[in-house]
């Protein structure tokens, strides 16, 4: 195996000689500051993971009002679905049929469906003698979908329409082929299916003929002749149990079985919304308990109002003890003096270090929106040898973000805790183990991204950078009178 390379120097190493006291002052001066703006913002986390909460509680009870009457409705619909083993007891209602004077003609459409054949009058008046003629109509018994106030059934005009009309009464009139086609509307739901529904063919038929003759106008009104000529075609087909049974299928329970489906859509849909918004309800009360416990510890630091300066310092001491850590140097930014550690990097996979690069972690929070997982800002003075980092993102000079950032992934909550509280020691040290960590996914592609590397080439800090602060002898201060 051929002898592996030694990593380059760092563009920069080392620590000034006013490190520790520039790193004292940043944390004097800005450990009140963050701490009152992390309690803000916990304050309005708490609040709008309540509102959630409250909203989801809400609409979780909505959707299960929703979900109850649809139920109801589920129920009553399955109790209307018409039962079509036995027919007899529409026999009196077909016999009613057959036996109406407007009737000249019953015979199935192309599905075996009734169409009623019908000679239509207009009733006598005071200044007519006897009724008058207004023409003959098949009637197709399908009744349209539910509308919001009526329904509506097709119908034909087979009387000669070479010199007549379309009556006024019907709506999508169309003229084709020396027929005319149209519909006829009536006014609230359920006034013909209900009619079909219980048998009562003949005032069904009643219905239909009064519709069109109230709307209709006479044939003598258009100079046409008044008196009917033979109809296009009579009489009575066999077989009509099967063709009302047909009919009462397509008309009736067709739209019934449309409407359970439609409640069974309705109530799965609606038990998904409820499980979301009981999930949602989970969610908030796991994070508003985490939250609630941070903002009693937050409320208990900030009210002390007292520094640390000695731990200010073990934090420091130990920052510059981790691996990895070559230097720490003040950068100026928006005026202010700000802490930029830099590492060296690298993850040891199947036996093998591999080089990952160096960055600078810059003690300035991210403050672009772009990503929830960058928490500062983070530079690569260094990229590695082979391969690129995945998880490195440069700034854009578009957008908010305009700053180079580091994906921290599912660490980031918890990374951007502890920088609010200050617990610098900390973040940098799990900041490190994510610079040096590659996500399981992505592992296998290490050893072709990446160039291996001897498995001592991590910098490790030669002697302890920052010395405990020296105490004042107090000897002769003890020999002392009181008074």
């Amino acid at each position: 195996m051929p002898e592996l390379k030694s990593l380059p120097m760092p563009t920069w190493h080392g620590t000034p000689a006013n490190l520790v006291q520039g790193f004292v002052d940043f944390v004097r001066n800005g450990s009140q500051i963050r701490l009152e703006s992390r309690l803000r913002q916990v304050r309005d986390n708490v609040e709008e993971l309540e509102y959630q909460k409250r909203r989801s509680a809400q609409n979780a009870r909505s959707y299960r009002a929703t979900i109850t009457a649809a139920r109801k409705r589920l129920t009553e619909l399955n109790e209307t679905i018409v039962s079509l083993d036995d027919l007899s007891r529409f026999d009196e209602g077909l016999i009613g049929l057959m036996e109406h004077p407007s009737v000249i003609g019953i015979r199935a459409d192309s599905g075996g469906r009734l169409v009623i054949h019908l000679r239509l009058f207009k009733p006598e008046v005071e200044d007519e003698e006897e009724p008058t003629y207004v023409g003959d109509f098949e009637v197709y018994l399908l009744v349209g979908l539910p509308s919001k106030d009526h329904e509506t059934l097709p119908v034909t005009q087979t009387d000669d329409p070479s010199s007549t009309r379309w009556s006024r009464g019907f709506t999508n009139a169309e003229f084709r082929d020396g027929v005319t086609y149209g519909t006829v509307s009536f006014y609230g739901l359920d006034r013909i299916r209900g009619l079909l529904t219980e048998g009562r063919l003949p005032e069904l038929i009643d219905t239909v003929a009064e519709q069109i003759v109230t709307t209709g106008v006479a044939k003598r009104m258009f100079d046409a002749d008044a008196q009917p000529t033979d109809p296009t075609w009579s009489g009575i087909t066999s077989g009509l149990e099967k063709m009302l049974a047909r009919t009462i299928e397509i008309s009736v329970n067709r739209h019934t079985l449309a409407a359970i489906r439609s409640q069974e859509s309705c109530i799965n849909e609606y038990s998904r919304y409820a499980k979301e918004q009981a999930d949602s309800i989970r969610s908030c009360s796991l994070r508003l308990t985490r939250l609630r416990s941070e903002l009693t510890e937050m409320e208990r630091i900030v009210g002390q109002k007292e520094f640390d300066e000695e731990a200010a310092r073990e934090q420091l001491r130990y920052i510059t003890s981790l691996t990895g850590v070559m230097g720490i140097q003040f950068t100026t930014i928006h005026g202010k003096q700000v802490p930029t550690i830099h590492v060296r990097t690298s993850t040891v996979y199947d036996g093998e270090r591999y080089d990952l690069g160096d960055y600078e972690l810059m003690f300035v929070e991210y403050d672009s929106y772009d990503s929830s997982a960058a928490v500062i800002r983070v530079n690569r003075t260094r990229a590695p040898m082979r391969g690129q980092s995945y998880y490195y993102h440069p700034g854009r000079t578009y957008g908010s973000a305009q700053y180079n950032w580091f994906c921290f992934g599912n660490r980031a909550e918890a990374l951007r805790q502890l920088f609010h509280k200050g617990e610098f020691g900390e973040f940098v040290h799990m900041a490190i183990n994510s610079l040096n960590s590659i996500n399981s996914g992505d592992q296998y592609s290490i050893s072709y991204d990446y160039e291996r590397i001897p498995m001592d080439a991590t910098w490790t800090p030669p002697v302890e950078a920052v010395r405990p602060r020296r105490r004042r002898r107090l000897a002769g201060l003890l020999n002392f009178n009181l008074v």
